[in-house]
């Protein structure tokens, strides 16, 4: 290895003979840039002007004098040995020199010697593993031909007027075309779904390898990947490096997210004309999985799919995450710890600012695509592995980026105690770290509803018409006021038809003295007659029901205004609320872990989820001393849109999925003229923790229950 004090005269490494030199093509700023090619590693490393005018003269020099002269001759510029030693860094550590102890032994020696363990090669590939599967690369070119003729302006041109005309065609169907999803509710619809999904994925990977073989690239292999151990199609078009022309290598990367966009508008129209069936099953099947997985998934710039290899090849920039994010850690340091290291790479001021931003993204993004894997990973398997796989996930791809950089901070630490920023950036750490224990967080929320301590809605005990309406709306009333008079006709009638049948037994009675007969059946009369009198006082209690009265003292605060003289109602039509006086209470549910922090007397507020009212001072009046075991407040359970989580159950209702109790609350200071019940949640003032205490006991719980105690 060649230092930056190494001798003029000290011999220069050799190069490895099989390597190539490629032009490449141009950076943001518009410079040229050339390609080393490496056959034996197949890739391709990207270098500058200044590199590549050193490279040329390497095989015309012996040391490193002659190295300097003949770069400096013809770059017109100075050439030092640090410049010299840097290239020689990056060449050894991408194994591009020539091993003289062992020529090619000693290069495959290093080789394999480089490789990890099985143990360090799981941990580094159990997230993507390759298999490849074939080399296209005969048949590509072989079927190309057959392909060319979609490369066409008219193809494009039909295609797009075919996807806007069944676009058309599915609107006016839409609710047939959201309904044949519930055909895929079986055992062969999923299966339909399956093959449908891979024949997308395969024309995926084919328009990618199509695309690049046109463009004269070799596609050295086709196959499958399992990302998180889930298969995915992968085509290897490496050799796009070689395309000097952006706009051709992001051809290739949209490549597949076109021919999903070209499947899905042609199922979209063939949908249309399709009767009921497999076949229209299959074409709604790529109608929509192409659309969502070619604009949600392969779009993202932010995962390494073909939205970030296309928007790299759009801002010009070759390995672009790695670049942008050594450009993060500098300016972290810079702003964390006020550290004046040179910027890794000379850029434009805007293209900096952009790229820095673009790892900060990138970090965030990771920080929950691998948290979540990890518990995606925790699940997957049995317990024990799953253990395994999340601690190795949250340490190797979490953990260990953050320890190699506070690593560097600390070789750095020389500079970093004469940065006044360092200083600046400790004191607010500290200082944030000691508040995570300081017990300062009183605010515990409970969902919670507010009603009044009393109401009650009138309904017509039967079908009835509206006979007169006494009251208005909001209007005060007594209890047995009398509010809605209704009226039955067929009630009417038969009280006219007792009240004949009285009167006719009635008579009957009387002329008993001179018919002998009625005198004869006078004890029968009378016992009917009895029995219709009977009937008369049920009819008179009937009447009175249709005669609807206030419950209670209070206010009717609800009158339906589609009420009026002559209309028919049944016995759903509400006819009004009647909320009695009274105080008004809140009802909600306190979870298990702030059970302890609230007593009776605790005060707090209530805010109504209708942002019209204002908030409300409530103090707690009762605490449950047992967990709930079915949810009794149906507005705050999550089946009807509440807060609570709960799940279904035949025999126990709505059962909570955690530990709640029931806290019972009033108002404070006024009497609230509340109508109906409203939802919201609670604010209420308990006994202060900390941060560190809420997590350590929520971390506490988590073990425990996982452990199986």
């Amino acid at each position: 290895m060649i230092s930056s004090t190494a001798a003029p005269d000290a011999p220069l490494p050799r190069l490895r003979d099989e390597l190539q030199l490629l032009p490449g093509g141009a950076d943001p700023e518009g410079a040229p840039t050339w390609l080393i090619f490496d056959p034996a590693a197949h890739r391709y490393l990207q270098i500058d002007i200044e590199a590549y005018q050193l490279l040329s003269a390497w095989g015309r020099s012996r040391t490193i004098a002659d190295l300097c002269r003949l770069a400096a001759a013809e770059s017109q510029r100075s050439i030092g040995a640090a410049d010299i030693s840097a290239l020689v860094r990056f060449l050894d550590g991408n194994g591009l020199l020539e091993d003289t102890s062992g020529g090619w032994r000693g290069f495959a020696h290093r080789a394999q010697t480089s490789e990890p363990g099985w143990v360090m090669w799981l941990v580094h590939n159990y997230l993507f593993i390759r298999v490849p599967l074939f080399r296209p690369a005969d048949f590509l070119k072989a079927t190309l031909p057959c392909v060319e003729p979609l490369y066409t302006r008219r193809a494009a041109l039909l295609l797009v007027a075919v996807t806007f005309a069944g676009l058309y065609l599915v609107s006016r169907q839409w609710q047939a075309f959201v309904g044949t999803f519930q055909h895929f509710f079986n055992l062969q619809g999923a299966a339909v779904f399956l093959l449908a999904l891979a024949g997308v994925k395969v024309c995926h990977e084919l328009g990618h390898a199509y695309t690049a073989t046109r463009f004269g690239c070799r596609v050295s292999s086709m196959g499958v990947a399992l990302l998180v151990m889930m298969p995915m199609l992968y085509t290897d078009v490496t050799d796009a490096w070689r395309i000097k022309s952006r706009h051709q290598r992001m051809a290739i990367d949209a490549a597949g997210i076109i021919v999903e966009l070209a499947l899905a508008g042609l199922a979209t129209f063939a949908w249309a004309f399709l009767p009921d069936g497999p076949a229209r099953s299959v074409a709604f099947v790529l109608a929509t999985t192409s659309w969502v997985t070619s604009i949600a998934v392969n779009l993202s710039p932010l995962m390494r799919f073909d939205g970030y290899f296309l928007f790299a090849d759009f801002v010009g920039i070759n390995n672009l995450q790695p670049r942008a994010n050594t450009l993060g850690c500098w300016q972290l340091r810079r702003t964390l710890l006020g550290l004046a290291e040179p910027c890794p790479e000379r850029l434009p001021a805007k293209t900096l600012r952009w790229l820095i931003g673009y790892a900060w993204l990138i970090w965030a993004y990771r920080l929950v695509v691998f948290f979540g894997i990890a518990l995606a990973v925790y699940h997957y398997f049995f317990k024990l592995l799953g253990i395994i796989l999340f601690a190795v996930e949250i340490v190797w791809f979490i953990l260990k980026p953050i320890a190699f950089e506070a690593v560097h901070w600390w070789r750095s630490r020389a500079q970093v105690t004469r940065a006044p920023r360092a200083y600046l950036t400790g004191t607010l750490v500290i200082g944030g770290l000691i508040s995570l224990f300081i017990p300062w967080s009183s605010d515990i929320s409970v969902p919670a509803i507010m009603e009044p301590a009393g109401y009650t809605r009138l309904y017509p005990p039967a079908p009835a018409r509206i006979a007169a309406i006494h009251v208005t709306a909001n209007q005060r009333v007594t209890s047995g006021d009398l509010l809605v008079e209704l009226e039955a006709p067929r009630l009417q009638h038969q009280v006219q038809l007792n009240e004949i049948k009285i009167g006719l037994l009635e008579a009957r009675l009387r002329r008993g003295i001179a018919d002998h007969r009625d005198r004869l059946e006078s004890i029968s009369i009378g016992r009917e007659l009895a029995t219709l009198r009977e009937r008369r006082a049920g009819f008179e209690r009937e009447r009175e029901q249709l005669r609807i009265r206030a419950p209670a003292t209070g206010r009717l605060a609800e009158l339906s205004p589609e009420l009026h003289v002559g209309r028919w109602i049944g016995r759903e039509t509400e006819i009004g609320l009647v909320v009695a006086d009274g105080p008004t209470i809140v009802r909600g549910y306190l979870r298990q872990d702030d059970l302890w922090r609230v007593a009776v007397g605790a005060s707090g507020r209530f805010t109504f989820e209708d942002p019209r009212h204002r908030r409300e001072r409530v103090v707690v009046t009762g605490v449950d001393v047992s967990g709930i075991a079915a949810v009794e407040i149906l507005y705050l359970a999550s089946t009807y849109g509440g807060p609570v989580a709960v799940r279904e159950d035949r025999e126990r209702g709505l059962v909570p999925t955690d530990g709640i109790y029931q806290v019972t609350m009033r108002t404070i200071g006024r009497d609230l003229p509340i109508a109906h019940v409203a939802r919201g949640s609670a604010l209420l003032v308990g006994q202060s923790e900390s941060v560190i205490a809420a997590a350590a006991r929520q971390v506490l719980k988590v073990l425990i229950r996982e452990s199986g105690f």
